[in-house]
């Protein structure tokens, strides 16, 4: 396409079980590293998943980058992020009169001109420079998203992120502690004294953004570990950051993990697979947001069916709502405009841990003591008045 007096590329995925007719499908914005292209990014798992989850997915293309006529890096984004020549303090922007925000905006806008696409559902996600820009893009366009997870790659320091929406924006975030290209924390320099990247830290990045999300009030952290593996020293560890109304942000650590795709070590996490979940599911667990907030109990006493807090024509999992109180050890499940008939609550193994059942009596918003729940994944199943939707929560603690 033609954008700002430049050919644009981008590539796309469309699964087969996609039809123009049928109802509308979530988008799934997938951005390369630097040098990288857009086809490459229209895989990466993606795609199988798409084949049977029904979602599109758009992979943008970034410019090449010309450095005085002597030398062209490839495809390189305007994501905020730079390089700085330490000795004499100047930082180099790449790309930086290329508005790589506004092409893909308009990029987004002209596939919901073509596609059935919910915009409700519109995703974002990158790996290394794809991940600045990942995050340049939340900061900037706010709510337009609804969910994001920038993988091995921070915030610019060229980024100004003031916009309030940005923090509503649910956001996990994937980072090996091995990595040499964007460092982990600041005891490593890739550049040494000579030049270092002009971007935080992976984990300076998280504590910025876990107390964006929670508007400047992060009340507690847990860190769990939820996969090891001796042979390989891969383990993860997920550090999840939680205001006093609920989870605001999720950090993975990926131990003795470089700046790589999660190919050679999918035993112990699946990038795609985990990041897919948490868009259709986990975000939806997030308390966030800087605006007047209702804790847990009242939506449970009040249901939390404003009719003018919500679209009628939106789908069941849209409306569905699952709100987490680790300090009371307790679950909330509420949809908008409608009843719950049915919970069934099935873990990891497949074994169903609690069936309740409300036909004779159908509530607005259900309370679940999950106390006594082992630490692990579940899955909901919500069978309500107007349909039925399967979510996940996952216990951490």
């Amino acid at each position: 396409m033609s954008y700002d007096g430049q050919q644009r590329t981008y590539a796309t995925y469309v699964p087969n079980i996609y039809h123009q007719d049928s109802t509308s499908v979530p988008l799934l914005i997938n951005l390369h590293g630097i040098s990288d292209n857009a086809l490459n990014f229209t895989g990466l798992g993606y795609d199988d998943i798409a084949d049977t989850a029904n979602f599109i997915i758009l992979a943008p293309q970034a410019l090449d980058f010309d450095i005085l006529g002597v030398y062209t890096i490839e495809r390189i984004w305007n994501s905020g992020v730079g390089a700085e020549i330490v000795p004499i303090g100047q930082v180099a922007y790449p790309n930086s009169t290329i508005d790589d925000v506004g092409f893909i905006n308009a990029l987004v806008d002209s596939m919901i001109s073509q596609y059935q696409i919910n915009t409700d559902e519109i995703y974002v996600t990158g790996f290394s420079m794809g991940a600045f820009m990942t995050t340049r893009l939340v900061c900037e366009l706010g709510d337009r998203f609804a969910a994001a997870a920038p993988i091995a790659g921070t915030i610019g320091e060229s980024v100004s992120c003031g916009n309030n929406s940005a923090g509503k924006v649910p956001m996990m975030y994937i980072h090996g502690t091995a990595d040499v290209t964007v460092p982990y924390d600041e005891t490593f320099n890739q550049g040494g004294d000579l030049w270092r990247i002009a971007g935080a830290y992976a984990e300076e990045f998280s504590d910025y953004w876990a107390d964006k999300a929670a508007c400047g009030n992060v009340d507690h952290v847990e860190d769990i570990l939820t996969n090891a593996n001796p042979s390989n020293n891969v383990n993860v560890t997920t550090k999840r950051y939680f205001s006093e109304d609920g989870l605001v942000f999720e950090h993975f650590r990926v131990d003795s993990v470089d700046h790589v795709w999660s190919n050679s070590f999918q035993d112990e996490i699946n990038y795609e697979k985990t990041i897919w979940r948490f868009f259709r599911s986990g975000s939806k667990n997030y308390t966030v947001g800087c605006g007047e907030t209702t804790s847990i109990d009242e939506e449970a006493s009040e249901g939390n069916n404003n009719e003018e807090d919500y679209d009628r024509s939106a789908p069941l999992s849209q409306r569905i709502k699952l709100r987490a109180n680790p300090r009371k050890d307790e679950v909330t499940i509420s949809i908008q405009g409608s009843d719950i008939q049915t919970l069934r609550i099935i873990d990891i193994l497949g074994s169903t841990k609690e069936v309740i059942d409300l036909r004779s009596d159908p509530q607005e918003s259900v309370t679940i003591d999950v106390s006594d729940y082992p630490s692990t994944q579940y899955l909901i199943n919500v069978v309500a008045t107007d349909g039925e939707e399967t979510i996940f929560y996952n216990k951490l603690h």
